[in-house]
C-alpha cells in the first residue's frame, strides 16, 4: 500500500505539472492573441487621436481668427461712428457758415441798392 501511495502521489504531481504547463501555454497563447487584437485596434486609434488633435488645433485657430475679425469689426464700427459724427458736425458748421455768408451777401445787396 505504501508503494501504491507513492505511485499515486507521483502521478498526481506529474498530472499537476502537466496541467500547469498546459495552462501556462494557454495563457501565453491567449496573451499573444490579446496583444495582436490590441495592436490591431491601437494603430487606428492613434490615427483617430492624432486627427482629433489636428481638428482641435484647427478649431482653436478658427476661434482666434473669429475673435480677431470681431475686434476689427468693432474697431471699424467705432471709427465709422466717429467719422459719421465728425461729418455731421462739419456739415452743421458748413451750414452755419453758409447762413452767415448769405446774411453777408444780403447786407451787401442792401448796401448796393
Amino acid at each position: 500500500m505504501c508503494l501504491r501511495f507513492v505511485y499515486c502521489a507521483e502521478f498526481c504531481r506529474f498530472t499537476a505539472r502537466c496541467l500547469l504547463s498546459m495552462i501556462k501555454h494557454q495563457l501565453a497563447q491567449t496573451s499573444k492573441d490579446v496583444e495582436q487584437r490590441v495592436n490591431t485596434v491601437l494603430e487606428p486609434s492613434q490615427s483617430v487621436y492624432n486627427q482629433t488633435l489636428k481638428i482641435s488645433d484647427s478649431q482653436m485657430e478658427l476661434q482666434n481668427g473669429q475673435i480677431k475679425i470681431s475686434e476689427r469689426i468693432d474697431e471699424g464700427m467705432t471709427m465709422l461712428n466717429e467719422s459719421t459724427n465728425k461729418l455731421g458736425e462739419e456739415m452743421v458748421s458748413l451750414r452755419n457758415k453758409a447762413v452767415e455768408i448769405e446774411k453777408e451777401l444780403e447786407k451787401w445787396e442792401m448796401r448796393c441798392l
